[in-house]
């Protein structure tokens, strides 16, 4: 009877092992494309390469009066990352950067979204005006980082050795936790306020909130394969559960789209392979199917369509 319970033990011990990394895929997903030409840290982001495709609204302290864009890059050695902020008043004046206009840079090196902030976790942060960069725990191995005056505000840039988090042989499909902040100080005195790109207030505590960064090629063309097996179970008068064979992918399946009658119904990414559908209503036919999504946005057919009423 020990045997057996110690093999029980085991088998639960590798399903939770196995279900971990979905319990810590984090929203929003950012694609960093892969570097390819000359990007020069000036503090000045105006190579060509970058995409500032990316906006931090998120409120998390008073009411932002600025506009905030993002853009990352990657290679083999670096994590490269631009911020532009447009803010008709900016101060360097106090003692902790962030009480000054300044923009934190957060990373989950091994994308745990843990309750505190791991050995290879990284809190970063370039104040505007100033000639020096902060990180939590002092590890600034491998920084590079500058900031300039921009039209009608400031940027800055950093490039992050992989080595300074432990991280070797990034490839694409490589996943980190990662998140942006500005800061604002329109007065002199501390901050006025603080927005985040998916975080939230506890970001400085532990990196359970931050989105996801994942590694691409701008070459990678290839959809997924659709996902099969499409079924319905636990239906009740209001609700039912998705089931499906998961797609593959010749870098990796980010996700998943699902549809109901032709319109998509999830709001942010499905990582598993089950999605539990509610507001339906009694004696109405539905219609659904499911998309893989890979990271560089490429789309896959969609699934077998299933008919529940």
């Amino acid at each position: 009877q020990a045997d057996i319970f110690m093999r029980k033990e085991f088998i639960l011990f590798c399903i939770f092992a196995a279900l971990t990394p979905l319990l810590y895929s984090q929203t929003p997903v950012v694609n960093a494309k892969k570097r390819t030409a000359t990007i020069t840290i000036n503090g000045n982001p105006n190579e060509a390469t970058w995409e500032f495709t990316n906006t931090v609204t998120k409120p998390i302290i008073g009411t932002s009066n600025n506009t905030v864009t993002y853009a990352v890059l990657w290679d083999s050695l670096y994590l490269y990352v631009a911020v532009k902020v447009i803010d008709a008043n900016k101060f360097n004046d106090s003692a902790n950067p962030w009480d000054d206009d300044a923009v934190e840079i957060y990373v989950d090196a091994e994308n745990n979204g843990g309750t505190s902030y791991g050995a290879n976790d990284r809190q970063f942060m370039k104040e505007w005006n100033s000639s020096s960069a902060w990180e939590k725990t002092n590890k600034t191995s491998g920084l590079t980082h500058a900031w300039s005056n921009i039209s009608g505000g400031y940027a800055i840039e950093m490039r992050i050795a992989w080595s300074n988090m432990a991280i070797v042989n990034p490839a694409p499909g490589f996943r980190i936790g990662f998140d942006i902040a500005s800061d604002d100080d329109d007065n002199g005195s501390a901050r006025e306020s603080q927005v985040m790109w998916a975080g939230d207030a506890n970001n400085w505590q532990y990196p359970q909130n931050f989105g996801d960064l994942v590694l691409v090629t701008t070459g990678d063309t290839q959809a997924p394969t659709a996902p099969t097996n499409l079924t319905a179970s636990s239906i009740t008068q209001s609700s039912l559960t998705l089931n499906w064979t998961a797609a593959t992918d010749n870098v990796g399946v980010t996700g998943y789209d699902v549809f109901r009658n032709g319109t998509k119904i999830n709001t942010s990414p499905v990582t598993a392979t089950t999605y539990n559908v509610t507001g339906l209503n009694a004696a109405t036919a539905y219609q659904f199917y499911v998309q893989a999504k890979d990271a560089a946005g490429n789309t896959s057919a969609n699934s077998n369509t299933i008919n529940v009423t």
